[in-house]
This record gives structure tokens, C-alpha cells and sequence, in this order.
């Protein structure tokens, strides 16, 4: 499982923050916006660490393959983490609007 590896502590956090939010905002009335790594911009930045949208894109189509998907699939938490696509900053905030706006469920 993910949580046996270094981020243990930030895994436990997330699950109690989500539940908290399901608690005071149940069902259709909350959202969680989970994306994998996030990149954007046009430059490559240590820190915060930023990787550009043109080789986060290639990143995310490569990830995102049938093949790529298949072997994450079937590789133990840790390893398929490594292998889940990244996500634009553009998507992942369409994604926060929807939610905001009530038009958000799923993925």
C-alpha cells in the first residue's frame, strides 16, 4: 500500500481532511480534487518544484497510454503512483470550478 512509504503522514492527513469535508458537507454538496502531480507554466522550477506544459503534456500522454495504464494497473501502490499521468493546471482548475459551481462528480 501507499501508505507504507516516506509521505505515511500526509496520506492519514488527506483521508481525515476528506472525511471531515464529507462530514460537514455530505453527498453532492462537497468535492475533493485529487489530481496526480500537477504541471503548467513554461519553465522547469525546483522550488516550488513546476514542470512545463509542453513536457508535462508528453508526460501525461505517455502515462496515460493503454500500455502504461495496464502495467499500473497491475503494479503494487507505490509503483503505480510513480506511474499515474500528471495533470495541466488548466484542467485541474476547470475541475475546482466545476466543483465549486455544483457541476463536478466523478472524474
Amino acid at each position: 500500500a501507499v501508505d507504507g512509504i516516506a509521505l505515511k503522514g500526509y496520506f492519514a492527513g488527506k483521508r481525515k481532511t476528506e472525511a471531515a469535508l464529507e462530514a460537514a458537507y455530505p453527498g453532492e454538496k462537497s468535492a475533493v480534487i485529487a489530481p496526480s502531480f500537477i504541471y503548467g507554466g513554461n519553465s522547469f522550477e525546483l522550488s516550488p518544484p513546476r514542470v512545463p506544459a509542453g513536457y508535462g503534456g508528453f508526460i501525461e500522454n505517455t502515462l496515460g497510454s493503454g500500455l502504461v495504464k495496464g502495467v499500473a494497473g497491475i503494479m503494487p501502490g507505490p509503483i503505480a503512483l510513480t506511474l499515474a499521468p500528471p495533470v495541466s493546471v488548466e484542467k485541474v482548475a476547470l475541475g475546482v470550478v466545476a466543483g465549486a459551481l455544483g457541476g463536478a462528480s466523478g472524474e
